[in-house]
């Protein structure tokens, strides 16, 4: 195992960062509404052959967990200058997407680890600059099946911030319901504040669009960015934010778990064949669906109406 200089996590859809002597990995983790993005993992690869990475009662990480994770993401490699290797050109971010972590694989139901009790899937790896450390590792995990429901917003009405995503209700469930208490959780001695790292860290978020990723609506998405575009909206308009609900547009970038945006993800033919040109480029068995549970919410709000989310 590669020397640990600290710990430090990043949940979003979930960031976990473990900071190791070249840097850290994170982890993102994204909950979801109603749905099973893998319909098993059975097929998927383990780490750690499906053990616990946190052990709770003794608040550390398994270390042959955290061994197995590290070498199947990245093996002899030094892992920055692996992360380096790739770039999201849109966002000028360093990322290497699960198409690419599954390849080297060999299995496109991809990488499973279990936290909290739950089973995520690994969906990029990227950097970010944290304080004055610079070029952290990032694991992206994404939620792999359903843990229980939640509606988007109960307005539905035509109003401005109704797709907000910092002002949802989903949003504010799961920053504050117990079933995230792991995740959401905070203070100094907190798993949270301790080991995850929030999206106003990540690069990509900053900037991450819909228009020119080969989608069929050439118009900008609410919650996509933290930082709103000032051009490109369609009937939805957030240019320069604002506050909604007591909520300013971007509080989600102070999260440490939240829901990933349909860029993120891909949705649809919107993002190219096999959605090529979004962000973590999930493949189709990592994107697919039990035939009764069939939609999970995304933090996008709809281009043209206020009451319409992803």
């Amino acid at each position: 195992m590669k020397e640990m200089r600290k710990s430090k996590l990043i949940l979003g859809t979930l960031f976990l960062t473990v900071a190791l002597a070249a840097g850290a990995i994170g982890f993102s983790f994204a909950p979801k509404k109603d749905a099973s993005a893998l319909t098993s993992t059975s097929g998927a690869v383990l780490a750690g052959g499906g053990a616990e990475l946190w052990n709770a009662d003794d608040s550390r990480f398994d270390s042959g967990v955290l061994d197995d994770l590290v070498d199947k993401l990245f093996g002899d490699e030094d892992p920055v200058e692996y992360i380096k290797t790739m770039k999201d050109t849109q966002t000028d971010s360093y990322v290497i997407p699960a198409s690419t972590i599954n390849t080297k694989l060999g299995n496109q139901n991809g990488l499973v680890v279990k936290l909290g009790g739950k089973e995520w899937m690994a969906a990029s790896l990227t950097l970010a600059d944290i304080g004055d450390e610079a070029d952290n590792v990032v694991l992206t995990l994404y939620l792999a099946n359903a843990s229980g429901a939640s509606q988007y917003y109960p307005n539905s009405t035509n109003t401005k911030g109704n797709n907000a995503y910092s002002s949802s209700t989903v949003r504010n469930h799961l920053i504050t319901n117990s079933n995230w208490s792991l995740f959401n959780t905070t203070g100094e001695e907190s798993f949270a504040e301790q080991f995850l790292v929030q999206p106003k860290y990540v690069k990509y978020q900053q900037t991450e669009s819909m228009v020119g990723r080969s989608g069929p609506y050439n118009y900008q998405s609410p919650n996509e960015a933290l930082t709103p575009p000032t051009s490109g909206w369609g009937g939805a308009n957030y240019s320069g934010g604002g506050t909604f609900n007591g909520k300013d547009y971007s509080d989600w970038g102070n999260d440490y778990i939240w829901l990933p945006s349909a860029t993120e993800t891909g949705y649809s033919n919107y993002f190219g064949t096999n959605n090529a040109n979004s962000i973590w480029k999930l493949s189709t068995n990592q994107l697919a669906h039990t035939t009764t549970n069939s939609y999970s919410w995304l933090r996008s709000g709809n281009y043209y109406d206020y009451y319409y989310s992803y």
